[in-house]
């Protein structure tokens, strides 16, 4: 379809051009010459059409409009190596000629010379925005150079500055735009596009296969029937498998996606995509061993694809081998627009927070965030970097909004992180004798995933802050026979501001039998010392240290 495409837009550009302004018209016989090339392109013979506009040029050499044309006719046939030659000399005739910059353009592209052809395309389309032609050939040159982001945008002027009378061709076009979505991770815009093409035309497979991308991006349960459907088709390509089975392992069937895995490399044996699928499939049933040599060997197949080397760092990871998982990954270099820049920082950038460099890389990992600053797995693992390198507001920061745009029922390590960072803000001000601005640090601490040291925190500022009661509440929520040390005694001195002595006697002897344990204290007398100290805690003033301790 994207040839198709492009070979409407060459033509349409001959045809809807208008004759260049600064052009000797010359006699009438050529320029009826020429509207018989214009006639007989449009209607397909291109015969005739090189044959008019070969003798209009004889007549006239500087009739800039025949150069056009019957480039186009040679690119019609297949031959722009061709049409790059007639239209040099035209450039040597009107350097200025936008027409002329465009028509060039376009065959260098078509013949592979995309190095000079992509730069005179693009100045066009910056000095002639309204022009619809070089946004159409940059924007399928673009898709065949897997540069999404850009692909997206110069579909997109095409689409606002295309005539009228090419609307028939905006399907052909669509497909490359829906996939520049896709690719930048904008599915639902993808899957509309897709979508309306496969109404108006059912039997385009490439559509109908854009399609069910689309909706695995969006909903791996929603995509498997369609898939299937598809798989059903016998003029479907082998790669449905693979997706369905990146479905299957999203939906928790491993086994699914292990069967199809297979299936595929029955059709493809020395495919890096199965042996990818078979990987991720066996580390998903939890043998990391078998998904391990998988993913080598599909590395091996395929060393310049960086997806498979993000699929066998997570791998490397999961088994906890971070180092293995940097050393995989570093030397690599990824494209900000590639597909897999995403998964190359969030396997790097976890694997270097484990090992103890996340510090160190906080800058190209917060790079890579800027790229997607929504995205919460990049967010959580900056945030993590962040919290290693001791930045606990920053950390704070790029947790909560990671937090904000954690899908529901997920976010356990996001939480866990912003918990942590929260923790020890709040610390920090207790320590300096600020429990006022501890306390809602800690409450949010609390709020995002609780747990002993945050309610020892809290409860510690609860007490500086003359809050005896929800001190208690606080700190009981530790078990007794499983709280520590420091736990126990803020414990017993919140149940002595309260007036329990009962409690708060219980609460310091657990705290004194604790710390006698702790130091294997085998000559002493445990409960003889226990009761002391918990009379002189409990009969003796004492100020309220503002501290954890």
């Amino acid at each position: 379809m994207r040839g198709s495409a492009i070979a409407t837009s060459v033509l349409a550009l001959a045809l809807l051009a208008a004759p260049a302004a600064a052009q000797p018209r010359g006699d009438d016989d050529s320029a009826a010459l020429v509207e018989d090339g214009r006639r007989a392109l449009k209607a397909g013979d291109y015969g005739a059409a090189g044959k008019a506009l070969d003798q209009a040029l004889a007549l006239n050499p500087r009739r800039i409009e025949a150069y056009v044309l019957r480039a186009a006719v040679f690119a019609a046939k297949g031959e722009p190596t061709r049409g790059v030659a007639i239209m040099r000399k035209a450039r040597a005739l009107a350097p200025d000629n936008d027409d002329v910059a465009i028509a060039l353009g376009t065959q260098l592209v078509l013949a592979g010379e995309a190095a000079e052809g992509v730069p005179l395309l693009e100045a066009a389309a910056v000095r002639v925005p309204e022009r619809y032609e070089p946004h159409a050939l940059l924007g399928h040159h673009y898709a065949d150079a897997e540069r999404w982001r850009d692909a997206a945008l110069a579909l997109e002027a095409y689409q606002r500055t295309r005539p009228a009378a090419l609307a028939g061709e905006d399907d052909r076009h669509a497909l490359d735009l829906a996939e520049a979505y896709l690719r930048t991770r904008r599915a639902p815009a993808a899957l509309t596009l897709y979508e309306g093409v496969v109404r108006r035309h059912p039997t385009w497979m490439s559509a109908r296969l854009g399609q069910a991308w689309a909706l695995a991006a969006i909903d791996c349960g929603k995509a498997r029937p369609v898939l299937r459907r598809l798989a059903a088709d016998p003029k479907a390509p082998a790669t449905v498998a693979l997706v369905d089975g990146q479905c299957a392992l999203a939906t928790g069937a491993a086994a699914d996606a292990l069967t199809l895995a297979r299936r595929y490399l029955t059709a493809e044996p020395r495919s890096a995509a199965g042996l990818a699928l078979v990987g991720e499939a066996e580390a998903a049933r939890g043998d990391l061993t078998a998904a391990r040599a998988a993913l080598t060997e599909a590395r091996g197949l395929e060393p310049d694809r960086a997806r498979y080397a993000v699929r066998l760092a997570r791998v490397l990871r999961a088994a906890g081998d971070h180092a293995a998982a940097v050393a995989e990954l570093e030397p690599i270099t990824v494209a900000p627009d590639s597909v897999d820049y995403r998964g190359y920082w969030l396997e790097l950038g976890e694997a270097l927070v484990a090992v103890g460099r996340g510090p160190a890389m906080l800058d190209r990992l917060q790079a890579a965030l800027a790229t997607a600053p929504d995205d919460a797995e990049l967010g959580t693992m900056v945030g993590g970097a962040q919290l290693a390198a001791g930045d606990h507001a920053a950390a704070a920061a790029t947790l909560e909004r990671a937090l904000a745009n954690v899908a529901d029922g997920g976010g356990a390590l996001t939480r866990a992180r912003l918990s942590a960072a929260l923790l020890a803000i709040g610390e920090a001000a207790l320590a300096r004798g600020d429990a006022a601005a501890a306390e809602p640090a800690l409450v949010r601490a609390d709020a995002v995933a609780s747990g002993p040291a945050v309610w020892r925190a809290l409860g510690a500022v609860r007490l500086a802050r003359g809050d005896a009661a929800g001190a208690v509440e606080v700190l009981g929520r530790a078990a007794p026979a499983t709280a520590d040390v420091v736990t126990l005694i803020l414990a017993g001195r919140a149940q002595a501001a309260r007036g329990d002595v009962a409690a708060a006697r219980a609460a310091l002897a657990q705290a004194v039998t604790a710390l006698l344990v702790a130091v294997e204290c085998d000559r002493c007398t445990p409960a003889a010392f226990a009761a002391q100290l918990a009379d002189l805690a409990v009969t003796t003033p004492w100020r309220t240290r503002a501290g954890p301790g």
